[in-house]
């Protein structure tokens, strides 16, 4: 484990006196109608297609 200088350990020290930040509020929940816009909007951006790159003989469903 490695040696903490003088320094380092007063700014830990005065780190753990602070108060900690304000939170985010928490999301709005979405009602239907808004889920509905929302998915239709986001649906019109491409998907990209992945291919699969399975190759092999040995293998089992």
């Amino acid at each position: 484990m490695a040696r903490l200088s003088d320094t380092e350990k007063r700014q830990l020290l005065a780190a753990t006196k602070r108060r900690p930040a304000k939170s985010a509020p928490p999301p709005r929940p979405m009602s239907p109608r808004e889920y509905v816009e929302f998915a239709s909007f986001a649906a019109r951006f491409a998907r990209g297609s992945k291919p699969v790159r399975f190759v092999g003989n040995e293998w089992k469903l």
